[in-house]
Formats: structure tokens, C-alpha cells, sequence
């Protein structure tokens, strides 16, 4: 047993979360399959667009599951595996339908049990986004599968352009692309509107909530600090002002702590 937790979490990886990582993979793969083919009672074209964003947000949520080893990546990996039986085995029950049972049960044991509270941080990474940035980018990515989910009869193809704008987005904000905030304050939602009434009920209430989902998130302040963080001066370099003669302290102006002289303490 590791007492530290910084030891804990530098640890070596055990082989259980590829094992979960690989049943999970199962799952939504099997699940997609039968929404393409028609196997569920979902439209080929809502079919295609839950597939397609399950499959995102799986990718996504594996990587920091197995490099971050995030502990918000245990849950989204539930709701990966819910949304993935759920949807592919609303139909007849065919061998695909059970494939996709077993190894759906088999990845949410290995997510329920205690396996992951071995490799999984206790302590958040000193270098990671803050939280409000990570549920924004989660968001985004997220939309397509609930777009479709919305709409088991049928998707509209502005539904479509719309999910594509939401990844595209998503890839922006974490590469920090110069305007991709503004973009995500100002013009997400206005697009989200527009899609909203084209697509119409029910699957526009989906496509209007999460467009002020993300547009909400995008105005708090860790987003625009992680983002776009407030430029510094590379020519103004912060000193210790123990390290400084008093002499040169006292010509800049400044007192022992380095401090302007003068200043109330």
C-alpha cells in the first residue's frame, strides 16, 4: 500500500484499466453498429449521429482515463457505457444485441468496482485545465451523441453542420486558437438558435440547452484565464528581494521587502 499520495499517483499503471478501456471500447463500437445498420429503433440518420458522437466522447474520456488518470473520466466513462446500452439495444434482440449486453456489463463492474481507485489521482494535475475548461471541452464533444439521442425519429441535417461546429469548437478552445473564446461567447450560441428552430422539437430543446450549456461556461472566468490568459512582460522577471543588495533596493526606489518606499505595508 503507497502512503503518499504523490507516490500513489506516479505509481505504475496495473493492466486492469486497459482491460476496462478495451470492454468499454466494445461496447460503444457494438452499440454504433447497430444504429448504423438499423437495429435499434432509431433513424439510420440519428443513428449514425449517436454513433459517431459516442464514439468522440469515448475516445476522449479513454485518453484521460489512462494518461490523465482523471477522476472525472470514471464518470463520463458511465455515461458512455448508459448512453451505449441504452440506445443500441432499444430493438430486437439479435447475437449483436448479445455481444453488447455482456460487455457492457463487464465494463461497468470494472468501472464500479476498485479498480480504478488504484491508478486513478487522488489529487488533481498541478498542470492541468481547471475544472470549468475541462466540463466546457466535455460539453462540446458531448453534443452530437446527445443531438441524436434527441431525436429517434429522424435528424436534421442542420443538426449535422452543428455537432461538426461543436468538435471543431471543442479543438479550438483546447488549442487556445486566437478568437475561439469570442467565438464560444458570441457566436456558439447564436448558431445553436438558428439549428434549434430548423431542427424543431424535440431534438431543438437539446440543441438550444446545450448551446447556453457551453456559452454559459465560456464566460466564467477560469475558461478566459486558461484560454486566454493575461499577457506578461517578458523583460519585467520577478526576484527575491533577499537576493538583492539593500543598495541597489534602496536606488530602484524600493524597501528591504521590495516594496515601493513609501507604500503602507
Amino acid at each position: 500500500m503507497i502512503a503518499d499520495p504523490e507516490a500513489r499517483d506516479n505509481a505504475p499503471m496495473p493492466r486492469s484499466p486497459f482491460a476496462i478501456a478495451a470492454l468499454t471500447t466494445a461496447t460503444v463500437v457494438l452499440a454504433g453498429a447497430r444504429l448504423v445498420l438499423g437495429e435499434t429503433v432509431y433513424h439510420p440518420s440519428s443513428g449514425a449521429l449517436v454513433a459517431c458522437g459516442l464514439l468522440l466522447v469515448t475516445v476522449v474520456s479513454l485518453a484521460a482515463f489512462l494518461v490523465g488518470r482523471t477522476r472525472w473520466s470514471r464518470y463520463a466513462l458511465y455515461g458512455c457505457v448508459g448512453a451505449a446500452l441504452a440506445a443500441g439495444s432499444a430493438g430486437d434482440g439479435t447475437p449483436m444485441w448479445w455481444f453488447l449486453a455482456a460487455t457492457s456489463v463487464a465494463a461497468l463492474v470494472g468501472l464500479i468496482g476498485p479498480w480504478p481507485d488504484r491508478w486513478l489521482r487522488r489529487l488533481p494535475s498541478a498542470d492541468g485545465p481547471p475544472p470549468a475548461a475541462t466540463a466546457l471541452l466535455v460539453a462540446l464533444v458531448a453534443t452530437p451523441a446527445f443531438s441524436g439521442l434527441a431525436a429517434p425519429l429522424g435528424t436534421h441535417r442542420a443538426v449535422w453542420a452543428w455537432a461538426a461546429w461543436c468538435v471543431v469548437l471543442a479543438l479550438a478552445l483546447g488549442r487556445a486558437v486566437p478568437g475561439s473564446l469570442t467565438a464560444a461567447r458570441w457566436l456558439h450560441p447564436a448558431l445553436g438558435v438558428v439549428v434549434a428552430l430548423l431542427a424543431g422539437a424535440p431534438q431543438g430543446f437539446t440543441v438550444a440547452a446545450a448551446a447556453l450549456a457551453a456559452s454559459t461556461l465560456a464566460w466564467t472566468r477560469e475558461v478566459h484565464l486558461a484560454v486566454a490568459p493575461p499577457a506578461r512582460d517578458p523583460s519585467v522577471v520577478p526576484f527575491p528581494p533577499e537576493l538583492v543588495a539593500p543598495e541597489i533596493l534602496a536606488a530602484a526606489g524600493l524597501d528591504d521587502r521590495g516594496r515601493r518606499q513609501g507604500n503602507p505595508p
